[in-house]
C-alpha cells in the first residue's frame, strides 16, 4: 500500500476568532477550531497515520488530548491506495454540523437541518494538498506541498452565503435566528440562551456562545473583561464585601460589570490587558532557511525538534497560568502564536516569564529565533471585537516597522507594541525592540520608568515634547545631541538629588531613542514621547491595582 503525505489547514480562522462579543465567545472560538483539528488528526488513525508536524510529543494518535497545543494545520503521512483529502473535508464538515445540531437541541427543534447546514458550511474553508511520499526525500515533498498549498488557497473559491434579512449583531454576515426574548416582535427568531438585550445572533455565532456550556468550569462561564480587570484585587477584603452585596441584587447583569458600572466604585481597576505573541519568521525557520547545524543533517528531524521546542514553550506558559489557577486567562497557545487576557498587575510578571522561558528553550542553533508581542491595555467596556482586531493589526505593524536589520548584530522584527485604548477609542501606541542592553526592554519601560513616575510628579516630557515634536529640519545627529542635552537638563531638574538614579535612566533613554525612534534619517518623536504618556497611564492603573 502506497505511503502518502497530506498538508491540511483550516482557513478563515482569524476572522472567526475576531467575531467575538465577549471572552466566552473568544475562548470558545479557539476551542471549536482545536476540536475540529483534533478530529482531523484522529481521522488518520485507521490509515496508520503518523503526525509529522506539529510535534506534540505523542508517539500514537490515540494519545492526543484536547489540551494539546493544536494549531490550525498539520502534516501527516498515511497509508492508503487512494487520496483522502476530500473525504477528510467532508467528514470534518459533517462533524461540525453535527456538533452544532447537538448543542441546539432540545430547545430549537424547529430549525431545519437544511438551514443549519446552509449557515454552518460557509463558516470555515478547508485547504489540503497531498501526494505520494517516501521518507528519503522528505524535504523535497515538504517544499512541493507548500508550493502547491499556496496555489490551492489562492484558487479555491471562498464559501459564502447569500441571504436576505436582518444580519447577526456580531459577524454582520449571516441572518439572525436567535434573540434574548420576545420584546422585539419585529424580529422573528428563536429564544436563545446567554444573550444580552437586543443581541440577535446567527447560528454560527450562537453556537460559539453555547458551546460546551455544560462542561465549562464556573470560572469560564463567568469570564468577563470586568472580572479580568478586577482579578488583581480578588483577595482584597473591600472587593469581597462589594461582591457579596452585588451578588444578592445584580438584576441579571454581569456581577463584575455591575460593580464597575457603579459610581461608588470609580477607584477600582477598570482596565485589563489583551496580550498577543507571534513567533517571527517561523515559516522560514521551518523551511530550513536558517538550518545551519553540521551535526543534524536530517531535515525532518530538524523540523520536528524545532516544533517540539515550540510545543514545550507553550506548555511552560500554560504552567504559568495553572500555577496561578488562571488557566481560563489563556485563550489559545499553539502553532506560532498566543493570545491571553491579563489584569494590568500581571503584565510585567507574565512578560518577564515569557522572556525567560523563550531564552531557556531556544538556544544554540535556535538562538536567533525571535518573537514579537503586543500588550494592549484597554477599558473593560471597549468592544472586545474591536480590540482583538486592533491587536492583530498593531502586532503586524510593529513587525513591519522592525522587519529590516539596521546593524549587523540586530535581529529582524523581535519587537513589542504597547497600546492603551480608553473607552472612547482614543489610543496611544509605542513600538520598540524587545531587548535593551541585551535585557528585556519591558524591565526598563514597565519597571524603571514606572517606578520613576510613581515616585515623581515631574512632567518634564511635556515641556520636551512641545519643543521637539515638530522639529525635522535639523541634521539627524545634531538633532539627537541637542535633544538629549535638553532632556538631560530637564530630567536632572526633576530628579533633584537623585543623581545616580537619574544618570542610569537617562543613559537607557538615550539607548532606547537610538534603537526605536530612528527610522532611517527620520526621528520618530511621536513614538518616543508616547513612551512617557503610556508609562504615566500604566503607573496610574497600577496604583489602582495595588490599593
Amino acid at each position: 500500500m502506497n505511503e502518502k503525505i497530506i498538508l491540511f489547514s483550516i482557513g478563515s480562522v482569524q476572522e472567526y476568532i475576531i467575531n467575538s462579543r465577549n471572552l466566552k465567545d473568544l475562548k470558545n472560538s479557539s476551542d471549536i477550531i482545536k476540536e475540529i483539528m483534533l478530529k482531523g488528526i484522529e481521522f488518520f488513525k485507521c490509515f496508520e497515520g503518523e503526525l509529522i508536524l506539529p510535534n506534540l510529543e505523542v508517539d500514537n494518535l490515540n494519545l492526543l488530548k484536547n489540551d494539546n497545543n493544536i494549531p490550525n494545520y498539520f502534516i501527516i503521512k498515511y497509508k492508503n491506495s487512494e487520496y483522502l483529502g476530500k473525504k477528510l473535508e467532508e467528514e470534518l464538515k459533517e462533524f461540525y454540523i453535527e456538533k452544532v445540531e447537538k448543542e441546539l437541541e432540545p430547545d430549537n427543534k424547529k430549525i431545519s437541518n437544511e438551514i443549519i447546514k446552509n449557515q454552518i458550511k460557509s463558516t470555515f474553508n478547508f485547504y489540503w494538498v497531498e501526494t505520494e511520499y517516501d521518507d528519503e526525500n522528505y524535504k523535497k515533498f515538504y517544499n512541493e506541498l507548500y508550493t502547491h498549498f499556496d496555489a490551492v488557497k489562492n484558487s479555491k473559491k471562498y464559501s459564502t452565503l447569500e441571504e436576505t434579512g436582518k444580519k447577526c449583531s456580531i459577524c454582520g454576515e449571516k441572518n439572525v435566528y436567535f434573540k434574548k426574548n420576545n420584546n422585539n416582535n419585529k424580529i422573528n427568531c428563536f429564544i436563545g440562551k446567554n444573550l444580552k438585550e437586543n443581541e440577535t445572533l446567527c447560528i454560527s455565532c450562537y453556537f460559539k456562545r453555547i458551546y460546551n456550556n455544560k462542561n465549562l468550569s464556573t470560572n469560564n462561564k463567568n469570564l468577563s473583561t470586568a472580572k479580568i480587570a478586577l482579578s488583581c484585587l480578588e483577595e482584597n477584603e473591600k472587593l469581597k464585601k462589594i461582591l457579596n452585596q452585588y451578588n444578592n441584587n445584580n438584576n441579571n447583569k454581569d456581577l463584575y460589570e455591575g460593580i464597575l458600572d457603579s459610581k461608588d466604585n470609580i477607584d477600582l481597576p477598570n482596565y485589563y490587558c489583551i496580550y498577543r505573541l507571534d513567533i517571527d519568521n517561523l515559516g522560514k525557520w521551518m523551511s530550513g532557511k536558517y538550518f545551519t547545524s553540521t551535526e543534524n543533517k536530517n531535515f525532518k528531524k530538524y523540523q520536528q525538534n524545532l516544533s517540539l521546542k515550540i510545543n514545550k514553550f507553550f506548555n511552560k506558559i500554560k504552567e504559568f497560568f495553572k500555577n496561578k489557577n488562571k488557566l481560563d486567562f489563556l485563550i489559545y497557545a499553539g502553532g506560532d502564536d498566543l493570545l491571553a487576557v491579563l489584569p494590568v498587575s500581571l503584565i510585567y510578571e507574565f512578560d518577564n516569564e515569557i522572556f525567560k522561558i523563550f531564552k531557556e528553550i531556544f538556544k544554540g542553533e535556535y538562538s536567533k529565533l525571535t518573537y514579537s508581542k503586543g500588550i494592549f491595555i484597554t477599558h473593560y467596556k471597549t468592544p472586545l471585537k474591536e480590540i482583538v482586531r486592533v491587536s492583530k493589526t498593531e502586532l503586524e505593524k510593529t513587525k513591519e516597522r522592525f522587519s529590516k536589520k539596521r546593524i549587523d548584530r540586530e535581529l529582524e522584527k523581535d519587537s513589542t507594541v504597547i497600546s492603551i485604548m480608553n473607552e472612547g477609542y482614543d489610543s496611544r501606541s509605542i513600538y520598540f525592540k524587545n531587548k535593551l542592553h541585551n535585557e528585556n526592554a519591558i524591565e526598563f519601560v514597565l519597571r524603571d520608568l514606572q517606578k520613576y513616575f510613581s515616585e515623581s510628579s515631574s512632567y518634564f516630557h511635556f515641556e520636551l515634547e512641545n519643543q521637539f515634536i515638530n522639529m525635522d529640519d535639523i541634521e539627524e545627529n545634531n538633532l539627537i545631541d541637542i535633544f538629549m542635552l535638553e532632556q538631560r537638563r530637564l530630567m536632572k531638574r526633576a530628579y533633584k538629588n537623585k543623581d545616580n538614579e537619574f544618570e542610569n535612566v537617562h543613559k537607557k533613554l538615550l539607548k532606547y531613542l537610538e534603537l526605536n525612534a530612528k527610522l532611517g534619517d527620520f526621528i520618530d518623536f511621536e513614538n518616543y514621547f508616547n513612551l512617557f504618556h503610556i508609562v504615566r497611564k500604566y503607573s496610574q492603573l497600577m496604583r489602582k491595582c495595588l490599593k
